[in-house]
This record gives structure tokens, sequence and C-alpha cells, in this order.
């Protein structure tokens, strides 16, 4: 989950690394206490997740109290990259002789952290390697070494670091490495970190932070749960919550809800998931969700993933789509399916596409009960390929659709 500047700034204080001093407001805030300033200039900075605020107007400095409140007024009312502006951060701003830029991740290929710095500090990564890619140098960490003194001094050799300014940014890197490796975090990013022009200490200007999602149970800070930009919906939430401290197969813990969707999607597969979702998009179809059930979970969580799913306003079809299982109980699962199917009474159109382990059991039993229950669902095996499953959705909820349609209008067309 990605932070916003205030929240990785809080991690950062907690390890007396130095950061820019701050205030975090919000509207309410604002209504019950007013806007109060003590020193000018100051900074006005959005806070979004999104990257090149100051490129979208999301950091601007005020002279005085009228400039403020005229900059917090607009800013509250701005949209960056479709992520609205709740919190404002009011920073005081710092005099300095450099800056450079810090940020540890994990390297997916060494599989191990990645620290990268650069003379360059304060502009985008990205930007610094175009304009002067000699200056990035990374180095990889041993965990069980952390970062040796040496191996930094030969990092930094050319930063013309005195021997206290050395000693300082020595004492922050590691700072903030421990930092790191406390918080589970995948990313963290300090541009610029700025050389205090009267104390030659290191300050943090900025803080960009990305915490690791399946270690949230054991961090005692817990920030506000957000997908992507915004924050979790409530559905997203109830689904995250059915496979915590249940290991037990995977039932919710990937969930995204679409707005304006209409089918509901139960998938299964990782990258099958994946190809699923592009197939239904590009035949026209509108997903209300994403979510995944994989593993073998047992029953009563699926059934409790199904509910979530079928809870979703306006839904007009259910898809229930996977590529061929090698674990998991197809027949346990679709049964737990579509006994909350039948519980619920849901009669809109279903597409299922599944395949393995007592597949036809399953296929059997769901012959028996749509019959018996007259429910509308079409059963596709491993012959059929899960994008031609996705148009067999988006053509049968088009279908119904139009047939609704087409009923109002003769009932409509006799009451004239």
């Amino acid at each position: 989950m990605n932070l916003k500047e205030y929240e990785g700034k809080s991690l950062l204080k907690k390890y007396d690394i130095n950061i820019s001093q701050g205030t975090t407001i919000s509207q309410d805030s604002i209504k019950q206490s007013g806007l109060i300033i003590e020193q000018f200039p100051i900074f006005i900075k959005a806070q979004v997740l999104s990257g090149k605020r100051k490129a979208f107007g999301g950091i601007k400095i005020a002279k005085d109290i009228k400039h403020a409140t005229q900059i917090v007024s607009e800013m509250f009312n701005l949209t960056i990259r479709e992520e609205e502006v709740e919190q404002i951060l009011l920073d005081n701003p710092v005099q300095f002789e450099k800056e450079y830029y810090v940020s540890i991740m994990i390297d997916s290929r060494s599989r191990r952290p990645l620290l990268i710095v650069s003379s360059e500090g304060g502009s985008d990564i990205e930007e610094i390697k175009k304009q002067n890619p000699t200056s990035i140098r990374t180095l990889e960490i041993n965990i069980l070494k952390g970062i040796p003194s040496g191996e930094l001094q030969a990092l930094t050799h050319d930063f013309d670091f005195t021997k206290i300014q050395f000693d300082k940014f020595k004492t922050t890197i590691k700072e903030l490495y421990k930092c790191f490796i406390e918080n589970d975090l995948k990313l963290l990013e300090i541009n610029p970190l700025v050389l205090e022009t009267n104390t030659e200490d290191f300050i943090a200007l900025d803080c960009k932070a990305t915490t690791d999602d399946n270690a949230a149970y054991r961090q005692p800070i817990k920030f506000e749960l957000r997908t992507g930009l915004r924050k979790k919906t409530d559905i997203e939430k109830r689904a995250n919550e059915i496979d915590k401290g249940d290991h037990r197969g995977v039932a919710g813990t990937s969930f995204i809800q679409f707005e304006g969707g209409n089918i509901g999607v139960l998938a299964s597969g990782g990258g099958a998931s994946v190809i699923a979702m592009d197939a239904l998009v590009s035949y026209g179809g509108k997903p209300a969700n994403f979510t995944e059930y994989s593993g073998n979970p047992p029953a009563e969580k699926v059934a409790k993933l199904t509910n979530v799913v079928l809870d979703q306003p306006n839904l007009e079809g259910l898809w229930i789509v996977g590529g061929t299982a090698n674990f998991t109980s197809i027949y346990e699962t679709l049964k737990a399916l579509i006994d909350v199917v039948i519980e619920r009474k849901f009669t809109k159109p279903i597409v299922i596409r599944r395949a393995g382990p007592e597949d036809e059991k399953a296929f059997e039993m769901i012959r028996e009960v749509a019959k018996k229950h007259n429910l509308d669902i079409d059963l596709y095996g491993r012959e059929t390929p899960i994008t031609l499953s996705a148009k067999h959705m988006v053509d049968k909820v088009n279908n119904k659709l139009k047939e609704e349609e087409n009923k109002n209008n003769r009932i409509e067309g006799g009451n004239n």
C-alpha cells in the first residue's frame, strides 16, 4: 500500500530522521479551528499518492495568510490524476546547500534490498537517469551485514562530503534502512534529502513509502486502507477480512471494486485471471469487481467471498472463471458458490468456466440445481477458451437487458 507524504514522514520521525516541519490539515480541521499559519513563506503541498504533484498544481508557496487561504481553498477542490485532495501539508521551508536522492527498495532480480543514491536530487529519478545517469549509484544490501561504512563511503566518494557530513549522511542512511526493514516496506524514497545550510544536518523534504500488505498484520501503525490511489470501499474491506488469520487457500485478499460495473467476477488462476478480465473488457463487458480464490480454500471462505461479490449493487450477471486447477476442488468450491446463489435467489445470467479435480461431478450437480431452482447458468469446461467464455458472459447480459427493455416498452405501449 502506498503512503502519502505525511504518513511516510511519520515513520521517519520514529527513527530520529530529520524531516521538514509541517502540519497536516483537512477541510474539517479548517472548519473547526480555521487556517493557522505562524510563519511565512510556507509550502502548501497536496497529499496525494500520484507523482509529479507540482506539475498539476499540487505544490505551491504562500507569502502571507491571504495568499495561503486562497491556495488552500483552490487545492481542496483540485483533482490530481483522478485523485481528490483530502489532506494538505503546510511545510516550513528549509535553507539548504545541496539536494540528494536516496531510496531503498526490494530488487526483484536479486531479492535483496537495494540502496540507490544520487547527488542530483530534487528531480524525478527517471529524469535523473536521462540527464546524468552516472550520478546514480546502487548497492545491493546483504541483510546479514546491513550497510557497511566502507561500501557507503565508496558509493559517495565524489559527493565532496566533509568527515562530519559523511558521518551524518551515514547515520541517516542506516536509520532509513532500519525504518525500511522494521516497517516491512517495499519502497522508501527520500527526494530530496537536503544538506541544511547552518547545521549541516540532512533533512528529508519529501517521502514516498510503500508497505507490504502481507505484513500489515504485524505492524502497530495502521494507516487508512486504500486501493491504488483511493480509499478501500466497504466491499473491498469485507473481502480482505476473509483471509485474515485463515491460511487455508486464498479468497478475497485481492479484491478491486470498479465503479459502474454490472458483472460480478469470481476468478481463479493468477495469470489466467488477468487474461479473463482483459477479455471481458475487450468484449464490452463491465466488471463490477476483480477478485480471486485459489489454493483450495474451504467452502465457507468461498461462500463468504460469493456473498461479498453479490452484495454489489446493480449486478446483471455473474462470471465464475478460471484455468485448469491442479489442487482446488472444483466440486467443493462451485457447490459453495451455487449454495449462496440459491440462498440469495440470484436469477441473473451466470456463466461458469472451470476445469480441474472433480469438475464433471461439479457440473452434474449444477445442472440438477439449475433445473430445480430455474437458474440461468451456462457451463463451460477446459474445451472452451477463457476468452470465449467472456464473450458468452457479455452476450448473455446484453441479451437479457434487451429482453427486459423490450418487455418494458411493450408494457408502456399497452398503457398508452
